[in-house]
């Protein structure tokens, strides 16, 4: 963001403050430059390339910078100057005209301007179309795929880095940037995951890059997806620790929930859990009240209101309430082998736990 503030003040001073040199050989041009070709989102041919600006002062070519970039890449020329009666031409020669979406940034001394066009047989300007790989909230996201991100006008490149383009793994309640490469065409950031994790949540968004189209706007998409997950899921501790013993009950003098934590990347499928945990009293099943989906947002997916019950499905652990203090009784904990996570990995196997509360 800092940068696209310095950029804006950089134009606006750059039209109104020359070098030193630059107003001793002309104090009275107003415009800089006064004609630039092809003109800024027009369409030519591509023998009808020629790239161009004109300046009405005699230019030192040392103090003459021009940059062209074709679908995100910096494309090679050569810069030459013509005298056009009392005017010059700035020329930037292409070694290779061909079709695409150029991008020219032209600059002399202290004063800079950029602008775009097209290159296409039909003189046409081409449309874009606003979509993400992968879409936002996909599952199964595979190793090596870039993530692309588009949207429908042209992007500034100046205003892509990685404070306008960012890549986060995500936990339950914190976020850490990832370590990934940006790249980009016309109206597209490409980001290459370098650390890429499995079974691993991620956050990819662009904000404040600026398009070159229109009233001044800045991006503003995120997409969430998850990396392929391809293994079971497993319990990993419990509380109370009723699921380290074997053969024998735990032992404890009051009970109001207890709770299941599985592996620490998991991410538990709500919907599994209703059909899958089974809580007995004595005996007798508990009937859910409610069941909660808590992930980045909470939501109730199941619910008996005569029950007390209730069921807190984080991504990588189950928390039961009894909604009442458990006396003189003994129960059964049991996870089916259908218990899956939301990638479609079952448990695969049987559970069965018992506490005894006195």
């Amino acid at each position: 963001m800092k940068r696209i503030i310095i950029l804006i003040l950089l134009v606006l001073i750059l039209n109104c403050k020359g070098s030193k040199n630059d107003n001793q050989q002309s104090e009275t041009f107003s415009y800089f430059p006064i004609e630039i070709y092809p003109k800024d989102r027009s369409s030519v041919l591509p023998s009808e390339i020629e790239i161009y600006a004109i300046i009405d002062f005699q230019p030192n070519l040392e103090s003459t910078k021009f940059f062209v970039w074709k679908e995100g890449q910096l494309v090679v020329g050569n810069t030459r100057v013509e005298k056009v009666s009392k005017l010059y031409k700035i020329i930037y020669d292409l070694i290779d005209k061909s079709e695409g979406t150029y991008l020219v940034y032209f600059a002399y001394g202290e004063r800079a301007t950029f602008w775009t066009f097209f290159s296409e047989t039909t003189k046409t300007i081409p449309t874009f179309e606003k979509l993400s790989i992968p879409r936002d909230k996909f599952k199964g996201f595979p190793y090596g795929t870039p993530i692309i991100i588009s949207e429908e006008k042209l992007m500034n490149p100046m205003t892509i880095d990685d404070e306008t383009v960012i890549l986060k793994k995500k936990f339950l309640f914190e976020e850490t940037y990832a370590t990934y490469d940006i790249s980009f065409l016309p109206n597209s950031v490409i980001i290459n995951l370098i650390d890429y994790e499995s079974s691993r949540n991620y956050k990819a968004e662009i904000t404040g890059i600026l398009f070159m189209e229109g009233n001044p706007e800045f991006s503003s998409t995120t997409i969430n997806f998850r990396t392929i997950d391809t293994d079971k899921p497993f319990v990993k501790t419990c509380s109370p620790d009723f699921c380290v013993r074997r053969g024998s009950c735990s032992a404890v003098s009051s009970l109001k929930n207890f709770e299941i934590i599985f592996g620490d990347n998991e991410e538990i499928d709500p919907l599994s859990v209703i059909e899958n945990l089974v809580v007995e009293s004595n005996g007798s099943k508990v009937i859910f009240g409610e069941v909660w989906s808590i992930s980045e947002s909470r939501n109730l997916i199941h619910k008996n209101a005569s029950e007390t019950s209730k069921v807190y499905v984080f991504p990588n652990r189950i928390f039961f309430d009894f909604g009442y203090d458990v006396k003189n009784s003994k129960i059964s904990i049991y996870i089916l082998p259908k218990l899956s996570d939301t990638s479609g990995n079952s448990i695969d196997s049987f559970f069965s736990w018992c506490i005894d509360v006195s």
